[in-house]
């Protein structure tokens, strides 16, 4: 929805398709949003040709917009604060057990943190494993395909934010559940797959 009611307040003659592509969702779903909006009184729609509308952000939309901003950042700074004292703590651990050769799983937002924490207590992750990435290197690091092109690995760190259940059973073909370090805020869905595994 925020990021609807930015698009229409910077292009009033932006198309739902290109918002949709824009977003990254269906155009079925910004048709949606839109009737919403309009009913809602935070957009108003002008039709200045028979196949072209303006969407003007109202008043009220223009309100709305600012507080569901305020509420993204407010939510931004949150996740951010408790994932960086996520990773570091696992960070912690591995200076505890003198791990040293520890890698990365998945290059996101939270691999940002998480080698913001590494490199603050002078650990220099081995590679960042993203397979399907077509990036070599992540802000220094090298990005490789697969747990087996590593050798002697000591820890890997979760930092994906998709497919983490199975992101867990592929690591599982690889590592010891003892080398697998996941922040708590994703533990439940490693839980999950154990959970999986013990139902008959």
């Amino acid at each position: 929805m925020l990021g609807l009611l930015r698009n229409f307040g910077q292009d009033e003659t932006t198309s739902q398709r290109a918002m949709a592509r824009d977003l990254g969702i269906a155009v079925g779903l910004v048709n949606a949003y839109v009737k919403r909006c309009v009913a809602k009184g935070w957009l108003k729609v002008s039709q200045i040709r028979s196949s072209n509308v303006i969407y003007m952000l109202t008043p009220k939309g223009f309100s709305e917009k600012a507080r569901l901003t305020s509420e993204f950042l407010s939510q931004s700074l949150s996740m951010f604060r408790e994932a960086r004292q996520e990773y570091e703590s696992l960070v912690q651990q591995c200076q505890t057990k003198h791990w040293r050769r520890v890698v990365f799983y998945g290059c996101s937002e939270m691999s940002d943190i998480a080698l913001l924490c590494a490199r603050n207590a002078g650990i220099e992750p081995v590679a960042i494993i993203d397979p399907g990435s077509n990036q070599k290197d992540y802000m220094g690091i090298a990005v490789i395909q697969s747990p087996k092109d590593l050798t002697a690995i000591d820890a890997v760190i979760v930092t994906a934010m998709w497919k983490l259940p199975e992101i867990f059973d592929s690591l599982h073909q690889h590592f010891s559940d003892e080398q697998i370090l996941t922040p708590s805020m994703l533990q439940h869905l490693r839980r999950r797959r154990f959970a999986d595994e013990d139902t008959p």
